[in-house]
C-alpha cells in the first residue's frame, strides 16, 4: 500500500521513535521531580508544621494552614497520617481540614508541571 505517498514502514518507524523519545522525556522529568520532592520533604518534617499551627485559632490560623499545605510537599497519602497527628495534637478541625485539602492540590510536582505549561 504505497499509494498517495503513504509508506507503512516510515510511518511505523516514526511512531516508534516518537514513543521512545516521549517516554524518555517523561521518565527524566518524573525522576527529577521525585528527587526534588524527596529532598524538600526530608528538610520539612511534620513536627515543624505542627509547631507552627499549634495554639492558633480563627481565620488567620486557617489561612496559615492552607498556605503551609501549599508549601509542604506532602501528597495525599502522607497527609492522612499528618491529619491523624494533628487531631491527636488537638488542633482545630478547620485548621486541619484547610491543611488537608490544600496539601495535595498544590504539591511541588503539580506546581512545577503547571509552571512548565505556562512557560
Amino acid at each position: 500500500m504505497e499509494g498517495a505517498g503513504f509508506h507503512w514502514t516510515s510511518r511505523l518507524e516514526g511512531s516508534i521513535q516518537f514513543f521512545l523519545c516521549e517516554v524518555l522525556k517523561i521518565f527524566a522529568l518524573l525522576s527529577v521531580l521525585v528527587i526534588v520532592n524527596s529532598w524538600v520533604q526530608s528538610h520539612s518534617p511534620p513536627e515543624r508544621t505542627r509547631s507552627m499551627l499549634g495554639g492558633r485559632s480563627g481565620p488567620g490560623a486557617t489561612t496559615m494552614a492552607a498556605l503551609l499545605g501549599t508549601l509542604t510537599p506532602f501528597c495525599f497519602s502522607s497527609s492522612i497520617p499528618l491529619f491523624i497527628g494533628f487531631t491527636a495534637a488537638g488542633l482545630l478541625l478547620s485548621v486541619i481540614f484547610s491543611f488537608l485539602i490544600s496539601s495535595p492540590l498544590a504539591d511541588l510536582a503539580s506546581v512545577i508541571l503547571l509552571t512548565s505549561i505556562f512557560i
